[in-house]
């Protein structure tokens, strides 16, 4: 059975930017051709995940095959919002006052974003500090229109159309390039990114985004160990988490 790798480096709803997608096959070939241009009305379109899926296919110039057993897609951007935000809107305040640092407001970053900016010096943007609310409610429409349910380990799951798995995690490019900690892309996938990148150029910083994504999603589907996985201490479920590779 055929398995796919997809990254989606996310747009604004409105935006001339827009969005970038990159698949990837088990063994690491692109496929299709990367794409670049802003997928609202795929999402508009489409009833179901599957056929979201499909149409993310058919942007890259190719088809779903049917034999597709599974495919994770790894998302830039936050799949969910911070918990203490979220029990803002219902009226109860955070029990820590929300003063000192940002990156400790409980308001406008997640555990998963606070552990990322000790693991790599260097804070996650907010989904509330940082402008980059279109791109988050964009991917929380798309989780609850599709039916993506969040297993609880930090993945968003559906079964698709023929069984299809659907796997969905968030990455972030910024943690997976170069850091005070060196190169921390894996030293096979560092290396398929720059043939890839090389073959293809010139690619646009959102495509090479994409292109980490994708990686990233091959990562966790074949190679689980190599990305920090939920830690008790700097994970709440409800806020889901960001996979990126050890360094």
């Amino acid at each position: 059975m055929t398995t796919f790798s997809i990254g989606w480096d996310v747009g604004a709803w409105i935006s001339k930017k827009g969005d970038a997608l990159w698949i990837l096959d088990a063994e690491l070939n692109t496929y299709g051709k990367p794409q670049h241009g802003n997928w609202g009305a795929d999402i508009q379109k489409a009833g179901t995940a599957g056929e979201f899926l499909g149409s993310c296919f058919k942007r890259c110039e190719t088809d779903l095959p049917t034999d597709t057993s599974a495919v994770t897609l790894a998302i830039d951007a936050p799949l969910a919002f911070p918990a203490g935000f979220v029990r803002l809107l219902a009226g109860e305040c955070a029990e820590q006052e929300p003063l000192g640092k940002a990156i400790d407001n409980p308001y406008l970053f997640r555990k998963t974003e606070v552990f990322a900016a000790m693991a790599r010096k260097r804070n996650p943007l907010s989904p509330l500090q940082d402008q980059i609310g279109s791109q988050a409610t964009k991917i929380a429409h798309v989780l609850a229109k599709f039916g993506l349910k969040n297993n609880g380990d930090g993945v968003w799951q559906t079964v698709g159309d023929g069984g299809l798995r659907i796997d969905v995690i968030e990455a972030y490019p910024a943690m997976c390039k170069e850091s005070l900690n060196g190169p921390v892309l894996p030293g096979p996938l560092k290396k398929q990114f720059d043939t890839i990148t090389a073959k293809l150029a010139p690619a646009t910083g959102d495509e090479r985004d994409a292109l980490i994504c994708a990686l990233i999603a091959h990562l966790h589907r074949h190679e689980r160990d190599k990305l920090h996985a939920p830690t008790q201490a700097h994970y709440l479920p409800e806020e889901g988490w960001i996979w990126f590779p050890k360094g």
